[in-house]
């Protein structure tokens, strides 16, 4: 059989991983083997994510999970304005200017921008995509760690600077061991990925100044005339962006284009950006860091992008101003390109792509050698089971950090992580399981039956001074996003699949427009007051269940009335959360699973 691309960029990655292994938990004063960064910069929404995010890179170096004796920052958006990833670039290099002093010139800087909600995959919420789980190494990665070793190979081509990357994306590459492309150019260098055109309509395109040259090599560099954000189709070819495949060597599909991932800038930029933010800071609305960085790039830039506000989600009146006086920054600047001829692009935001990427993609667990269970323990003491016929085992999910009888069953495109369940399971199709405990005398039924398409979450909350519990349950199909123009049609926002007046009746609440009672213009499933509040964490997973089960019934004649209990949405939840709580749990989790091993 003829190597595919994947087996050369698994091949790669291997290599990558490896050399992670090395200083993975070591620390840079005893002397790595490989180059790594001076300083690692996460940005957070507020000041309470910053605290979630320190509490866990606390965790990590306890736990000798990524490398230590370097710092990591974590910087928050000041409150008030929504700011973006290019918002949080000023602020972070700010603070850090104000450690650092001129020194800050000399280091090698990896910024990833974490701020965010995560509302199309919420069990990553209240701890962030960055530490989102995935099925690879011991201790078992995060998302992080992944970050943190894929760049290697780019770390030691690169001058000092900032390397600046969004926390729910992987680039993984074929570099083939090529040593000659470095980063060391004035201005910005931006890495870039052959993609079809539809992927290209959906990120930024590089219009290249000598296209019909490339394709030779595994890793070239090349020159950037102009960027397009989210173009159409006919734009492409008009801007000469689209590469028909008899141009060039390349093995990519015919045509293709170059699309956008992680960006570099160096530091007479940073120093340019740091004197404008002491002339014009703060910063009172949402710039991107891609959209209002690059396009005022390459000789062909213009500023006609600047009054195209499609993608902003708060237009604020400082918008236009700023964008034009970033244009006039930057305008002019070099934009170089290193392009990876041999890679693959992965986005892990929505619970599609989280399911996609863990359970349906061979590409990708075939290139990051991905297991189908990661630190996890599968029980066979259990008095229930006695009662039970001899099942084989049916665990064929990707199942993460998770403790549940061997009888259970897992759909093969089922996703459980940081979860316990001392009585058996049967996952259905297309779920994701997150955070929950269910233990054995919750329920008298033999096992806890999970239907297919259901999304369950357990977050732990602060509620009269103690902590309680509410489990989210969503259809892993149901856009959470999506408002109703009124609370009269309230009742037609699509929940479990069906709509929320029929849940309303299930449940025993009032109309479907009293549940937004917190925030009535925003009438959309993250702000539906929908999950009961309860002491306890297993009757919490058990309410959700039976929330999911009693919408998938044909008949209505099955009722579960929660009427009686204190109710909150998502949204509530986020301000609520007892960050530190949901983290004693996973790591109590933690040292059941080791015992379980060691036995």
């Amino acid at each position: 059989m003829s190597e595919t691309l994947s087996d050369r960029i698994s091949a790669c990655m291997k290599r990558v991983l490896k050399d992670f292994e090395k200083i993975r938990g070591q620390s840079k004063e005893d002397g790595f083997s490989i180059a790594f960064w001076d300083i690692v910069v996460i940005t957070a929404a507020d000041e309470e994510q910053k605290k979630a995010y320190e509490l866990q890179l606390y965790g990590k170096l306890q736990r000798n999970e990524i490398p230590k004796g370097i710092p990591y920052h974590v910087y928050a958006d000041p409150p008030g304005y929504k700011l973006g990833s290019g918002g949080s670039t000023f602020t972070a290099l700010s603070e850090l200017h104000k450690i650092y002093n001129q020194d800050l010139f000399d280091k090698k800087i990896l910024m990833i921008h974490a701020g965010g909600q995560s509302q199309r995959l919420p069990s990553a919420s209240v701890l962030g995509k960055i530490f989102s789980a995935l099925p690879l190494g011991e201790p078992m990665y995060q998302l992080l760690e992944l970050k943190l070793a894929m760049y290697l190979p780019v770390i030691e081509k690169m001058s000092p600077g900032v390397l600046l990357t969004s926390s729910d994306t992987l680039e993984l590459f074929n570099d083939g061991e090529e040593s000659d492309w470095a980063i060391d150019k004035p201005g910005f260098t931006a890495f870039a990925h052959p993609s079809s055109l539809e992927i290209g309509t959906g990120h930024g395109v590089y219009v290249l100044e000598e296209p019909k040259k490339m394709g030779k090599k595994k890793v070239e560099e090349a020159l950037c005339l102009e960027v397009l954000q989210k173009p159409s189709v006919k734009l492409m070819y008009d801007k000469g962006a689209v590469i028909e495949k008899k141009d060039t060597n390349s093995k990519a599909e015919d045509p293709y284009v170059y699309s956008d991932s992680m960006f570099y800038f160096d530091h007479t930029l940073t120093q340019k950006m740091l004197k404008w933010y002491e002339e014009n800071g703060p910063i009172q609305c949402e710039i991107c860091a891609y959209g209002d960085f690059l396009q005022p790039l390459g000789p062909r830039a213009t500023g006609e992008y600047i009054h195209n506000t499609s993608n902003v989600s708060h237009m604020e009146p400082a918008l236009l101003k700023t964008r034009e006086q970033m244009f006039s920054l930057l305008k002019g600047t070099q934009l170089n390109l290193v392009v990876f001829n041999e890679s693959k692009f992965y986005h892990v935001g929505t619970t599609h792509e989280y399911i996609d990427n863990l359970c349906h993609s061979q590409s990708f667990s075939q290139e990051l050698g991905l297991s189908r269970d990661a630190f996890s323990h599968f029980s066979q003491h259990n008095a229930r089971l006695a009662k039970m016929p001899k099942l084989e085992s049916a665990i064929a999910g990707c199942v993460m950090h998770s403790c549940l009888p061997s009888q259970s069953a897992v759909a093969a495109s089922a996703v459980v992580e940081y979860s316990h369940f001392k009585i058996p399971v049967k996952i259905g199709a297309n779920c994701i399981i997150s955070n929950c405990f269910f233990d054995d005398d919750q329920s008298e039924e033999l096992s806890l039956d999970i239907p297919a398409n259901t999304f369950l979450h357990t977050i732990p909350m602060v509620h009269n001074g103690g902590t309680c519990y509410a489990t989210v349950v969503y259809g892993t199909n149901d856009n959470i996003k999506k408002r109703a123009a009124d609370r009269e049609s309230a009742g037609q926002i699509t929940f479990l699949g069906k709509d929320l007046k029929r849940a309303c009746e299930f449940y025993k609440l009032k109309q479907p427009g009293d549940l937004f009672e917190k925030n009535p213009k925003a009438l959309n499933l993250w702000f539906c007051q929908l999950f009961p509040v309860v002491s306890n964490m297993g009757q919490s997973c058990y309410f959700a269940v039976q929330m999911a089960k009693h919408m998938q019934s044909s008949s209505g004649d099955q009722e579960l009335d929660l009427s009686g209990y204190p109710r909150v949405s998502m949204a509530d939840l986020l301000e609520t959360k007892d960050v530190a709580a949901m983290l004693e749990y996973r790591e109590k989790l933690r040292k059941v699973i080791e015992k379980a091993h060691h036995h």
